[in-house]
């Protein structure tokens, strides 16, 4: 057991994860907690997004518990998100490579029974429509372009376009975002908006001027919001940042040859 696996176990003994019964689904717990306390922990615990189980995080999670995420409330959003995660552990539970793929399936058929809106993950580089959009947060102005972030609502999205969407996204990871718009889940802990936000930016900056792929943008922004969970982030922070303040906090924390000039 690693040092911030400890520290969680204090959080939870101190009751400072805010873990609530929801319900019992046979052998299985499912809780709510507060995510915000759960991502600070550790940078692997920053991972964590609408909902976890034993497998994601072994040395904090009891094996028939589940958490969910407490920024998920609407009540067809929070039915859904249990179904799928109930469904992701029986499967592992039994062994089944494909638990991810099934798991993800069953929550897209829910979202079209239950909240009956078109799928529609074909959109390119357009506007939203009108029911994803909550409210306006800021722009942020690169140097070159001038990036638009809204607060939407998480469901719509997940309905319309991709259900496993969490916290945030922009256009050069989801093709459905436009590409000078960036998202973020408008049920986050308001604390937690710059952070996320962070995230994107570094994210789309790297992926847009260094060309560089998700997974490798998505482990640097990984790192930079992390270290914001712990200093600490303010919205005027964060929508003051432009290309070559995401790309100094890429090369703190990151080491790849993009990295090494200035961006473009």
């Amino acid at each position: 057991m690693n040092k911030y696996d400890m520290r969680f176990i204090e959080f939870i003994n101190k009751r400072e994860i805010d873990k609530k019964l929801i319900d019992n689904f046979g052998k299985y717990k499912v809780y709510q907690v507060n995510g915000e306390h759960f991502r600070g922990i550790s940078q692997s615990a920053n991972e964590f997004t609408d909902f976890a189980i034993h497998k994601l995080f072994p040395n904090i999670i009891p094996k028939n518990e589940i958490w969910i995420d407490d920024s998920i409330k609407r009540p067809n959003d929070l039915l859904i998100t249990i179904t799928q995660a109930l469904t992701r552990q029986r499967l592992e539970d039994n062994g089944d490579s494909k638990s991810y793929e099934k798991a993800l399936a069953v929550d897209k058929k829910m979202r079209e029974i239950l909240d009956g809106l078109p799928f529609r993950p074909e959109r390119v580089d357009k506007p939203g429509p009108p029911e994803v959009y909550t409210k306006k947060y800021g722009v942020i102005d690169d140097g070159t372009d001038k990036i638009t972030v809204w607060l939407v609502n998480a469901e719509v999205v997940r309905d319309e376009f991709k259900s496993d969407y969490v916290e945030g996204g922009h256009g050069y990871v989801y093709k459905w975002i436009p590409n000078n718009e960036i998202w973020i889940e408008d049920k986050m802990h308001a604390h937690e908006i710059p952070l996320v936000l962070v995230h994107e930016f570094v994210e789309r900056e790297l992926m847009k001027y260094s060309k560089m792929s998700y997974n490798k943008a998505h482990t640097i922004a990984s790192k930079v919001d992390f270290y914001y969970y712990e200093k600490g982030l303010s919205k005027k922070e964060v929508l003051s940042l432009n290309k070559e303040k995401a790309f100094a906090l890429a090369r703190k924390f990151g080491s790849d040859a993009k990295l090494a000039s200035n961006p473009p």
